[in-house]
């Protein structure tokens, strides 16, 4: 006949077992959450659970036999889930809308269709607004797309479709109201950075100009004193650059 350890009835036992299970570093379990979970799916039992169980019974209770209660199993959501639903947020500021053909008459603004659902949080754009004027990316466009650092190149070559922008605030205005007012603070952020870059250029422009034009009266009074201290000098006109 095996040989049969004796039940435990000593208060001191139980109090040391628990003494144990409480020393584990609870660090190194969190380690192992992904296998943790594929165990729950297996329906075994998970480190979390049975150390939660142990620490519910007390020092004076053992628990080893007792069926774990279903409210106990029942677990709040876990983090990988909400770090997912954190990835999934799209902010307006990266929503595109530009103009193509670009410089061309009658060009028209558009926005990515995929890009349009991230932020909207829609499933299945197609099926929900089928009125949209959609279009498949040119070649050319795909191109301008990715040299402005829009889209990537393996994203490009998976057939996006181009929205007018026109429709889509239209929409945006009607059924999400919220998404529309948070992404018209963003053009209204891009306008004035566009307008500021503007100025910034139209400074430097003129402030390059003023100084080509200073440095050829110069040149032009540089040789006219050359000449006539030679008595070579044709004319002793100055050239004076036109305003």
């Amino acid at each position: 006949m095996p040989f049969m350890s004796p039940p435990c009835s000593d208060p001191a036992d139980f109090s040391l077992a628990y003494d144990v299970i409480s020393g584990v570093d609870m660090d190194a379990l969190e380690d192992t959450v992904h296998t943790a979970q594929w165990l729950n799916n297996r329906n075994v039992p998970s480190v979390d659970n049975i150390l939660s169980t142990n620490e519910a019974n007390g020092p004076g209770r053992s628990g080893g036999g007792e069926d774990v209660p279903s409210e106990e199993k029942e677990k709040e959501p876990s983090p990988p889930s909400e770090k997912k639903q954190e990835v999934v947020y799209f902010p307006a500021s990266k929503l595109l809308e530009y103009e193509w053909p670009r410089g061309a008459e009658g060009a028209e603004h558009y926005m990515l269709q995929e890009q349009v659902a991230e932020f909207l949080d829609i499933r299945g754009i197609q099926r929900k607004y089928p009125d949209l004027n959609r279009r498949p990316l040119d070649v050319e466009e795909r191109r301008y797309l990715v040299r402005m650092g829009a889209v990537t190149e393996t994203l490009s070559n998976m057939g996006l479709v181009a929205l007018k922008s026109e429709q889509v605030l239209e929409l945006m205005a009607e059924d999400y109201s919220s998404k529309y007012l948070e992404y018209m603070a963003v053009v209204e952020q891009r306008q004035t950075q566009e307008a500021l870059r503007q100025k910034i250029l139209e400074s430097r422009r003129l402030a390059h100009r003023e100084v080509k034009e200073r440095q050829l009266l110069q040149g032009c009074k540089l040789t006219f004193l050359l000449c006539k201290n030679q008595k070579t000098c044709p004319t002793e006109e100055i050239y004076q650059p036109q305003a």
